[in-house]
């Protein structure tokens, strides 16, 4: 009994060593595969941080463009520079929007790059004018600017000075011939004709400057005389040829824009999904700091900084939609409207500005459209002795006889006016308007608009 019962319970003393011991192991088995797991779980972990991390750096890069310069080296960016834009202050920057909308869609490292003004037109300037020249950002405001062309086309507008103090770089120079130019025919009546002649420009003939800061290694000339439709493919070849644009800068003659909405005889058309350009143009457009300025200081001086209406006459443009007779009709009925809103309003304040005299438009020569707006010169203007007087309330202000200053300051003062009344259309009118909106969106709008 006595063996018996030792053998029993030593037989239960090895059964439950046995039972640890396999305990045991299993213990440091499901210890293993823990470890194990955890060794794979945090080697995943550690490859979803890392994808992660080169996800949202790939995402990063595919928001910057190539035409930033925090993207590419200074070595790698190129410039576009237009020496005229063919028209003036408005339509003219409507073209070099539409200069940021070639470059974008050509994906290049390229900025574009603002031009000066001078009598009016935005152009180069000699090294002895750079000094004085009004320039872009005198005028508008360039973040405003770059705001909406770098958010829609990735390209960015620089000042002149972005270009100096480098090593020189290498330039294209284009020139477009037009489908149609004028001429004058023997007896001496403007009349238009194709161009069959070839390019003959030579920038070094106009400008030293430039050329000062460019070696010129290709010379591009782009006859558009015949009407032939190119796209953008065959544009971007002709005046690329076969030099990256991240390598080499570019300068068109003269840049007439593109216009997607009006494909006429003064216009390269070209396949590009142009988007909504006169939102882009409303939205772009926004007056400088120094032109605010300019407006507060005017408004002291000569409004007593009180409510005034605004009454711009664009006489030039309603010249060319009306006869003499309709024209004088058409006056009358601004005359009249400003003197409603007057009487309304309880406003005795008028500020007037016009394309005649010496700031207004270089273009308006017919002494018929001249008399006339003198004559509602006089019927409006309570203000000033005559137009002499008149135009040096502005020059007083601005500092300056620069007429792309003076129209600026006259486009400012309107779209601050408590009333406008907006007459005979354009470019110019248009975005004064706009403006005018833009400033009045949260309060009463009291804008009229005659045409």
């Amino acid at each position: 009994t006595f063996g018996s019962g030792y053998e029993t319970k030593f037989g239960q003393e090895k059964k439950s060593g046995t039972c640890l011991s396999t305990l045991k192991r299993r213990r440091k088995g499901i210890q293993t595969k823990m470890n194990s797991f955890k060794s794979t779980l945090l080697v995943i972990t550690l490859w979803m941080i890392f994808l992660i991390v080169i996800s949202l750096f790939v995402l990063q890069a595919s928001h910057k463009h190539p035409t930033t310069p925090d993207h590419a080296s200074q070595s790698e960016v190129g410039y576009v520079y237009a020496l005229g834009y063919w028209e003036q202050q408005a339509t003219s920057l409507f073209s070099l929007l539409t200069l940021h909308l070639w470059v974008g869609q050509r994906n290049a490292c390229l900025l574009v790059v603002a031009p000066f003004y001078r009598n009016g037109w935005p152009k180069t300037v000699s090294q002895l004018q750079i000094s004085s020249a009004p320039q872009f950002s005198d005028l508008f405001d360039l973040e405003t600017w770059n705001n909406v062309t770098k958010r829609e086309y990735g390209v960015e507008l620089v000042p002149w000075s972005h270009l100096l103090n480098k090593s020189k770089m290498k330039l294209i120079t284009v020139e477009i011939i037009y489908w149609w130019e004028k001429s004058q025919d023997a007896h001496g009546l403007n009349r238009r004709e194709r161009i069959t002649y070839g390019c003959k420009w030579k920038i070094e003939n106009d400008d030293s400057m430039i050329t000062s800061l460019f070696y010129i290694v290709r010379r591009a000339c782009i006859n558009y005389s015949f009407g032939d439709k190119l796209t953008s493919k065959e544009f971007n070849s002709l005046v690329f040829g076969g030099y990256l644009p991240a390598n080499v800068s570019v300068i068109f003659q003269e840049w007439r824009g593109i216009y997607c909405t009006n494909h006429d005889q003064f216009r390269v058309p070209y396949d590009i999904e142009c988007g909504d350009q006169e939102a882009l143009f409303s939205k772009a457009v926004a007056s400088s700091s120094m032109m605010l300025k300019l407006a507060s200081t005017y408004k002291q001086m000569y409004l007593n900084n009180s409510d005034y209406i605004a009454v711009m006459v664009r006489l030039e443009k309603a010249g060319k939609m009306h006869s003499l007779p309709q024209l004088e009709i058409f006056l009358d009925k601004v005359l009249n409207v400003s003197r409603n809103l007057q009487y309304q309003y309880g406003i005795s304040n008028i500020l007037l500005c016009m394309d005649i005299g010496q700031f207004g438009s270089v273009t308006l020569i017919d002494r018929a459209l001249i008399t006339l707006g003198t004559s509602f010169f006089e019927k409006v203007n309570k203000k000033f002795v005559n137009i002499a007087a008149w135009e040096k309330s502005f020059e007083t202000v601005a500092k300056t006889t620069e007429p792309a200053v003076i129209a600026r300051l006259q486009s400012t003062l309107v779209a601050q006016s408590t009333c406008a009344i907006i007459a005979g259309g354009g470019v110019f009118q248009y975005q004064t308007a706009s403006m005018y909106h833009t400033l009045h969106r949260n309060s009463y709008s009291c804008l009229e608009k005659i045409f």
